[in-house]
């Protein structure tokens, strides 16, 4: 199911909060998505059918792909994407935050 909410963000200044931030002006989600309380995606985009999942580190665990994956189960027609600063070997599609950010010509700011 989907969980509804506006995504209003406080603004925060340590940089994975801004780097999330501006995933989310890029992307404009209507939705994130919650299993049972116990999977999450951090933004869904309806059109087209996709789910995020922002990571601004440098390591990533099988864990952080947990999400991405069991919406994938949910909804086989949508497509997900990890967007973190480095890559993975999990097989979740994968995109750089910088290459994200250049391509849609955003660049974080703080106050």
């Amino acid at each position: 199911y989907f969980v509804k909410k506006l995504i209003h963000f406080k603004f925060k200044t340590d940089e994975p909060h801004l780097i999330e931030t501006a995933m989310a002006q890029a992307i404009k989600p209507k939705f994130f998505w919650n299993h049972k309380n116990r999977y999450e995606t951090d933004f869904v985009a309806e059109n087209p059918f996709y789910a995020f999942e922002v990571k601004y580190r440098e390591k990533l665990s099988p864990a952080d792909f947990k999400g991405l994956e069991q919406f994938k189960h949910s909804h086989p027609k949508a497509k997900t994407i990890m967007i973190s600063k480095t890559k993975s070997q999990n097989t979740v599609p994968y995109y750089a935050i910088e290459r994200f950010l250049e391509q849609h010509k955003i660049k974080p700011q703080q106050a």
